[in-house]
């Protein structure tokens, strides 16, 4: 179950995710980063909320950062991931 707040972030993060894949390449930078910030914080809840966020294997070998980097998130398809577990989770209310 998803937190009021939780709830904020998550809404947040998809309409930052759908600029940044409509929005001009620079625009498209700065949603992404913007969104990455909001992913990392809204994971970080999670987790501490005692929700388990697993990502795909082959994302992870692929992204080479660590999933608990603020950076991890700066990339379109790791923001797809996240909001895909995210809305898995928020689902179950």
């Amino acid at each position: 179950m998803l937190t009021t707040t939780q709830k904020i972030a998550f809404d947040l993060l998809v309409d930052l995710s759908l600029a940044a894949k409509t929005a001009p390449s620079e625009k498209s930078a700065d949603a992404i980063r913007l969104a990455a910030g909001y992913a990392y914080a809204l994971r970080r809840d999670l987790v501490l909320s005692g929700h388990k966020i697993v990502f795909d294997k082959i994302l992870l070998e692929n992204r080479r950062v660590p999933v608990d980097a603020p950076d991890f998130f700066e990339q379109i398809h790791c923001l797809e991931d996240f909001i895909g577990i995210v809305g898995r989770i928020k689902s179950e209310e």
